[in-house]
C-alpha cells in the first residue's frame, strides 16, 4: 500500500487548483471564489512547508506523488461508492491501474484520507477499512439455493434496491454494506452489490442495468465479486 495523506478541504482544492483539474466525480470542490487573498497565501505557504507544492521554474507545482493521485481519480471512468452501516466509513474508489480511496475523517470533519492500493491488495483493503462482510458467520460453499420462491423474492427485492440511492438503501435494516458502481462518462449508477442480512442466511445480491444475481453469502464469494468490479472497465 501506498503512503496515506490527510488533506484538508481546502488544501484539496488548491491541489486540484494547480493542477488544472476542474471537475472530480464523487468530491464536493471547495469553492475557492470565497477565500481572501490572505488566507489563499496562508494556506499555499502551509502546503509548500507540508511538502505539498513546490516552485520549479517561476511556476507553482504539486508533490509527483500526490500529482499522480490526483490524476489517477481525475481520468478514472468509473468510481465506487463504498459504505456500511454504523462505524464504517463512507468511502469512494478510483479505479485504474492502482486504485485510490478517498474518505472524510469522522473524528476531523473537512479533512480527508486518501491514499493509493496496488488492484492485487484493493480486495483486502475493502473487506477490513470498509467491513465490506459478515462476521461471525457460516461459510456456505454452496452459491445457489434451491428455493425458487426465495430467489423469485430476493431477485425483487435487488431491483427495488438498486433503484434507491446510498442513503436509502442504507435505511434498509436488512442491509449490510453496500458498493455502489458509477460510470464518470454516464454520469449515472451502472452496477451494485449489496450484502443482505436474512434470518438464518445471508446474501449477496449483485444487479446492473439488465439482470440481478443471488448468491448466498460466503467471505470467498464476497472477494470474487469485489474483484469483478474493481477489475472491470468501461
Amino acid at each position: 500500500m501506498g503512503r496515506a495523506y490527510r488533506l484538508k478541504e481546502e488544501e484539496l482544492a488548491i491541489l486540484l487548483a494547480v493542477e488544472r483539474i476542474k471537475k472530480l466525480y464523487g468530491f464536493h470542490l471547495y469553492d475557492k471564489a470565497g477565500m481572501d487573498r490572505e488566507n489563499l497565501l496562508r494556506l499555499l505557504f502551509d502546503a509548500d512547508k507540508a511538502g505539498l507544492i513546490f516552485m520549479e521554474g517561476g511556476k507553482l507545482k504539486v508533490n509527483p506523488k500526490i500529482s499522480d493521485i490526483l490524476r489517477n481519480m481525475a481520468e478514472a471512468e468509473q468510481i465506487l461508492l463504498l459504505s456500511g452501516k454504523e462505524n464504517c466509513p463512507e468511502i469512494c474508489a478510483y479505479p485504474g491501474d492502482k486504485i485510490v480511496f478517498m474518505q472524510t475523517l469522522r473524528q476531523n470533519k473537512g479533512v480527508y484520507r486518501i491514499e493509493t492500493v496496488d488492484l492485487e491488495e484493493a480486495v483486502e483493503y475493502i473487506q477490513q477499512e470498509c467491513k465490506w462482510g459478515v462476521a461471525n458467520t457460516i461459510q456456505e460453499t454452496r452459491e445457489w439455493f434451491t428455493d425458487e420462491a426465495v430467489r423469485r423474492r430476493l431477485q425483487d427485492r435487488a431491483r427495488i434496491l438498486y433503484r434507491m440511492d446510498n442513503v436509502d438503501i442504507l435505511r434498509q435494516q436488512d442491509v449490510g454494506c453496500c458498493v455502489i458502481q458509477y460510470s464518470v462518462r454516464q454520469r449515472r449508477k451502472i452496477g451494485q452489490l449489496l450484502i443482505l442480512n436474512g434470518i438464518l442466511e445471508d446474501y449477496i445480491l449483485e444487479s446492473d442495468d439488465m439482470q440481478d444475481n443471488i448468491y448466498l453469502y460466503s467471505d470467498e464469494k464476497a472477494k470474487e465479486l469485489i474483484g469483478q468490479i474493481i477489475g472491470s472497465r468501461l
